[in-house]
């Protein structure tokens, strides 16, 4: 408490200095707006440069952000959980009164760069432009191309609900002086050509940092800890490099396979928010989903992360009768149910993890019904198990499976993921 009441005194300070600023006349705030274009002509575009536009909105995922449970496509809406409170993502269809169908590419192109809407308000960073910023003009000119030649939504987005003083959007300013860096990601000269086009959209248009990377009170990133591990949506976003807790190296063959699929058969599947990821990859330029597994491999380790042996005491009879009696089913040693597609739990990230937390969340909300065809189906748990059964049955997996310590407070962990994630169907 003495921490929170101590950083909304020091933001209660800068908020009057920079209202000092203001009053002074320091046009740093003083944005100016755009003049909105016509509405734009979908024939106008060159049919090639909205298909490299369509593959751009894939590795960038703008569809999961910007659609709503059961709405129209890219017309937003979809609430966005903050520890500051709830965003609502914007309607990125050519409507021209709902959507940014009267955006010309100068706002296009300063709200991807800067976070400044085409009348000078700031956008809150909840959309990625700190990443944005560093992309290519052309591959912009793609996704803008691409995004006005949608077809036109009329829905308006419901108003954010944001804590004072996080409502107060010219504070933004402060948080792009110290987190927004436009630098051009420059070509190394020593690495492949897949490599530097894999580190580009990784730092830029996929945004992998703002899920897998740490972040601070403020929910800004330090480039020094990049793709070090992060939270996303209750989920853990494991490491990317050297940190990476993964118990089998990833080659790069298998990072393509995964990032393509969601599934990959000495790892895992996808789950969480990562599910969303590679169901919009399945539509990205395959030499894009080459380069960035081309990268994110030459980030890993060298060898798997060493642990010292560790053998159980506790039985944990329940948990065990549980395993043996149910997941067994699918993935015990010649399951009557299981293919090459279903990993041994062995192979588990989740289960390495300093956290309980994905394990909790597969137990309790499985994996989704596929909608592409080599995913993988896994059913919730949670109407079935109690919380004490599902925290047993992630600590017996824990320590006879992945042979780890126990993790701390798993029962707390299945308490917080019950309240905060809706079952699964």
């Amino acid at each position: 408490m003495a921490f929170k009441r101590t950083v909304i005194i020091l933001l209660m300070a800068l908020i009057g200095l920079l209202a000092l600023l203001r009053l002074a006349g320091n046009i740093v705030f003083a944005d100016p707006g755009i003049t909105p274009a016509s509405a734009p002509q979908a024939h106008r575009f060159d049919p090639k440069l909205v298909a490299r536009g369509r593959e751009l909105a894939a590795v960038g995922n703008c569809a999961a952000c910007h659609t709503a449970p059961g709405g129209a496509a890219l017309a937003g809406g979809l609430a966005l959980h903050t520890p500051f409170g709830v965003i609502y993502s914007d309607n990125i269809t050519p409507d021209p009164k709902d959507g940014i169908g009267s955006w010309s590419e100068a706002a296009f192109d300063r709200a991807m760069r800067e976070g400044i809407g085409p009348d000078g308000e700031h956008l809150y960073p909840a959309f990625p432009y700190d990443y944005f910023a560093r992309m290519k003009q052309g591959d912009l000119d793609a996704l803008y191309a691409y995004l006005m030649t949608r077809t036109p939504v009329a829905q308006k987005k419901p108003p954010n609900h944001l804590d004072f003083p996080f409502n107060l959007r010219f504070l933004l300013t402060g948080w792009n002086l110290l987190f927004l860096s436009p630098s051009a990601i420059h070509a190394d000269p020593n690495r492949s050509p897949a490599w530097n086009r894999g580190r580009y959209l990784v730092e830029s248009l996929a945004h992998c940092g703002a899920c897998h990377s740490p972040r601070n009170w403020l929910q800004g990133t330090d480039a020094s800890e990049g793709l070090s591990g992060g939270v996303a949506e209750g989920w853990t976003a494991p490491a990317l490099n050297h940190q990476s807790p993964a118990p089998i190296l990833w080659t790069e063959d298998e990072l393509e396979t995964y990032l393509r699929t969601g599934i990959e058969a000495h790892h895992g599947a996808a789950a969480g928010p990562m599910r969303a990821v590679t169901n919009s990859l399945n539509a990205a330029a395959p030499d894009d989903i080459h380069a960035i597994a081309v990268y994110i491999a030459s980030l890993m380790p060298a060898a798997p992360p060493a642990h010292s042996p560790y053998a159980p005491t506790a039985k944990m009879a329940t948990a065990a009768a549980i395993v043996h009696g149910v997941c067994a089913n699918c993935h015990g040693l010649n399951a009557p149910i299981a293919d090459n597609r279903w990993p041994p739990l062995e192979a588990s990230t989740a289960l390495q993890e300093r956290s309980a937390r994905n394990t909790i969340q597969i137990l309790m909300n499985g994996l989704p019904l596929p909608n592409i065809r080599s995913e993988p189906f896994m059913p919730g748990f949670s109407q079935i198990l109690t919380d004490a059964q599902i925290a047993e049955v992630a600590s017996y997996l824990r320590a006879h499976v992945a042979h780890r310590r126990p993790w701390r407070e798993v029962k707390e962990m299945v308490h917080r993921i019950r309240a905060e994630t809706p079952a699964a169907p």
